[in-house]
């Protein structure tokens, strides 16, 4: 885990109302729903993530099948922090999408469908080159009352009219 001198409020360029957190997931989360002192958790929009992949790529200690993406309670605090019909986006390893996605699911997330970024660098494989391709863990925290309550109670779009930004964590 960083230290959270190293997570720090990145503006996003060409929009304004929008900010995002670029860090340790776990240590922007807890600065935004702490901040000031008092917990302000229901208040993100939506957390992207790409945690390490548990595959001990060349042997680097985070990067263990028994890290933070795979303990629960790194996902439980993404749901506290995330506003009713907020959107959990994972990166993974095809190797260890299946895993991330069920602890996902244990932090009684919803797990919507699986995307799949396609980049176009190629890794080597042995002695061959590969196209790579990441699988991607699309969940949403559960909705409280109908979509359109909880639109209006909790305001999941941001509006004009409202001055609210989009709060999204990258981690």
């Amino acid at each position: 885990m960083s230290n959270d001198d190293d997570t720090k409020l990145v503006p996003m360029p060409y929009y304004e109302r929008a900010a995002y957190y670029q860090g340790d997931c776990r240590d922007a989360l807890r600065q935004m729903m702490y901040a000031g002192g008092s917990v302000s958790a229901g208040l993100i929009d939506a957390v992207l993530t790409d945690p390490p992949y548990g595959i001990e790529y060349q042997d680097r200690k985070w990067d263990s099948p028994t890290g933070a993406a795979f303990c629960v309670e790194t996902w439980k605090l993404a749901y506290e922090a995330l506003k009713p019909g907020g959107f959990l986006l994972a990166f993974s390893s095809p190797r260890t999408y299946d895993l991330l996605a069920s602890t996902i699911r244990k932090a009684d997330f919803e797990i919507r469908d699986m995307l799949t970024w396609v980049n176009s660098h190629k890794m080597p494989h042995g002695e061959h080159l590969h196209c790579c391709h990441e699988p991607i863990v699309l969940a949403r925290k559960p909705f409280a009352g109908t979509v359109a309550s909880n639109v209006d109670i909790f305001g999941n779009r941001p509006a004009p009219d409202r001055g609210q930004p989009f709060r999204c964590c990258y981690g």
